[in-house]
């Protein structure tokens, strides 16, 4: 089960908004500082990606430099309680949300979520959110972002930035904006990986998850960098209301907002393609596994959820994000789902440039439509494990000998090779390469798994480090069950007889 965000321990305050916050402004001195700060924040993280492992603890030095300058001048982050969560229902409904037999209140181990207060049985209408009510991308290209949207070529490709925009743009102008009632509700803080210290990153080493984490917290601070030189370069009408409060922790908090809450929806014109939003209230629902029941009325143009499963009044009521895996979650949403049946650890693969038969297994694996270099997922929830599709005829082809690559070149069955109940003589080996190549990424973590079960029952970890800990030890538990029934395969084992 997820939520999405969550209070930090050390984050800042909230305070009100922008137009009552301080007037102060940086002095000369510290406007220069920021200004070399960010001038060598923005080239450590414009390097090729392969080096950002060892230049991200530079980086947090140079982010929290920029933050310790700027703290002066941030106007904080919204302060939701009942009050304001009373006020963002009452605005939801005097613009035409239907919300029935549900509230938001604050949920164990979750943070906010949303209650039934009656019995429901599943596939009961619940909440419907009109388009006006939303954020969206379009409704950003009406705002005084128009600008920047139309003339800046990062912003023309980057949807979700322009979103994070637009939230920072309404949240400047405070009470003023339509959309208040929904920012006041937001959090003051996320647990997405941009909140890290660089120990809580490093604790996730060996995990597949830690180079794109790292990843994604340089693309922030650069993107940070950029934008805030946009601001000040310019006197539009966007640009006069951004540049006075954009700091790196209000770009960070609004890309996490987006990150975290975001959804595609239809654009208002049939001929355009679905745009990104923000669905006020709705967002409120944690997630679980489940079916998807969130859909969207064209005719009514509005959002429309309907119970995943029958819920008891008290109960909380979930949803589904999807079927993705916890690695998906933790990146972009900042929790891990410990029982999350659409889980799996991701293993790349590829064949060496150097191999000898390189050809011959690029050629076999064109014509199957396999790529030379892939992710194949290994499952969570499959039990017993056994590779099949085009996984299975890739650890075939990349374990061939050249005589069994010319013979399956030759052969009109190709597609025989995804074949789980096949059995060839190159079987043996793909089981061998598999369980070797698992064990190796075992090897890589610097903790065990029992180390990490003994790590969760400390009672003095951070939000973050528990999530760290967490997440690697999901992916070593389904690593070592891969690894176990590898060995049961290896051994003439058929899971076709379970």
């Amino acid at each position: 089960m997820g939520k999405k965000g969550g209070n930090k321990t050390g984050s800042k305050a909230a305070t009100a908004p922008a137009e009552t916050a301080s007037e102060t402004e940086l002095s000369p001195q510290k406007k220069f500082d920021l200004l070399k700060n960010n001038e060598k924040l923005l080239k450590v993280t414009s390097v090729d990606f392969r080096q950002v492992v060892e230049s991200h603890v530079l980086t947090d030095k140079l982010i929290q430099k920029s933050i310790s300058i700027e703290s002066e001048i941030d106007p904080g982050f919204p302060k939701r309680d009942e009050n304001s969560i009373q006020e963002l229902t009452k605005w939801m409904v005097k613009f035409g949300a239907k919300i029935d037999g549900v509230e938001i209140k604050e949920m164990e181990d979750f943070g906010y979520g949303i209650c039934a207060s009656r019995d429901f049985s599943e596939g009961e209408f619940i909440i419907s959110v009109p388009r006006k009510l939303m954020m969206t991308t379009e409704s950003a290209m009406k705002s005084e972002l128009d600008y920047h949207i139309r003339n800046d070529p990062m912003l023309a490709h980057m949807p979700n930035v322009i979103l994070a925009l637009f939230v920072l743009l309404e949240k400047f102008k405070g009470d003023s904006s339509f959309w208040a009632p929904y920012l006041n509700c937001l959090p003051p803080s996320y647990l997405t990986v941009m909140y890290y210290s660089t120990a809580e990153l490093d604790a996730l080493k060996g995990s597949p998850i830690y180079e794109p984490s790292l990843k994604q917290c340089q693309n922030i601070a650069r993107q940070y960098v950029y934008l805030r030189n946009l601001f000040h370069k310019h006197t539009d009408a966007g640009s006069l209301i951004l540049k006075k409060y954009f700091t790196y922790e209000q770009y960070r908090w609004a890309v996490s907002t987006v990150m975290t809450r975001q959804n595609f929806i239809p654009a208002s014109s049939p001929d355009d393609p679905m745009i990104l939003a923000l669905i006020p209230w709705w967002d409120m629902g944690n997630h679980d596994n489940a079916q998807l029941t969130t859909d969207y009325n064209i005719e009514a143009d509005r959002s429309e959820y309907r119970t995943c499963r029958a819920f008891s009044a008290g109960d909380q009521v979930f949803m589904s994000y999807g079927k993705r895996p916890n690695s998906e979650l933790f990146l972009h949403n900042g929790f891990v789902h410990v029982d999350n049946q659409s889980d799996g650890v991701k293993l790349r693969l590829g064949v060496s440039k150097s191999d000898p038969l390189v050809a011959l297994r690029c050629g076999l694996l064109k014509e199957l439509c396999i790529p030379s270099s892939a992710e194949f997922l290994l499952p969570a929830s499959v039990r017993p494990f056994h590779p099949h599709g085009k996984f299975f005829a890739f650890l075939r082809i990349f374990n061939m000998d050249q005589a069994g690559l010319e013979e399956w070149t030759k052969s009109d069955n190709k597609e025989d090779l995804m074949l789980p109940d096949l059995t060839l003589p190159v079987d043996t080996k793909v089981w061998r390469f598999l369980s070797t190549r698992i064990k190796l990424l075992l090897a890589a973590y610097p903790t065990s798994l029992k180390e990490d079960e003994n790590m969760l029952s400390e009672q003095n970890l951070s939000p973050c480090m528990r999530l760290a800990i967490l997440q690697r030890m999901t992916e070593k538990r389904i690593l070592n069950n891969t690894i176990s029934d590898l060995e049961k395969l290896e051994n003439g084992f058929d899971p076709n007889e379970q």
